[in-house]
């Protein structure tokens, strides 16, 4: 019995343990999240553009270590999704590190990421937020519903700042 009870304390320990444990990314690979941009002036450049040619202002708040968010950055420069994203948008992606890093930026928006990552946030050439996608409906990404994000791009492209 003791032997049993110290298996099983050496395998809950390891098990903890195991949970707060962080893998560091392979910098080899390429990662959409520029973790020394700064998403500020990445923004002011996106504003002035979007002032300049008439086209809304896409800001994705997500991390490179991050699944899901690397998923949604493939599906933004693929597919159907990317012909709406070139067509009506300039593209600003905040990292926002391990919860760590442009949260002030988030905060302005509503706190999008609060429901997780990644989140989606549609600002007019004014800077007015138009709409948020947040990490709890961006979950469809996963399970391969990329139509969805494509239809919410598509709706938000011709919507006017209320």
């Amino acid at each position: 019995m003791k032997k049993l009870l110290a298996s099983l304390f050496i395998a809950a320990s390891t098990l903890a343990a195991a949970g707060t444990l962080q893998v560091p990314l392979d910098k080899t690979k390429p990662y959409p999240y520029d973790e020394q941009a700064d998403a500020k002036a990445d923004l002011r450049t996106a504003q002035a553009a979007a002032r300049a040619d008439g086209k809304k202002v896409l800001v994705v708040f997500g991390a490179n270590w991050c699944p899901d968010c690397r998923g949604l950055s493939h599906e933004l420069i693929n597919g159907e999704t990317a012909k709406i994203v070139a067509a009506s948008y300039h593209v600003v992606k905040v990292n926002i590190g391990r919860w760590d890093k442009n949260l002030d930026i988030a905060e302005i928006y509503g706190k999008p990421q609060a429901k997780g990552i990644p989140a989606l946030v549609v600002l007019d050439q004014e800077g007015a937020l138009l709409k948020k996608m947040d990490g709890e409906a961006l979950d469809k990404v996963r399970e391969g519903h990329d139509a969805d994000i494509a239809k919410f791009l598509r709706e938000q492209a011709d919507k006017k700042a209320s």
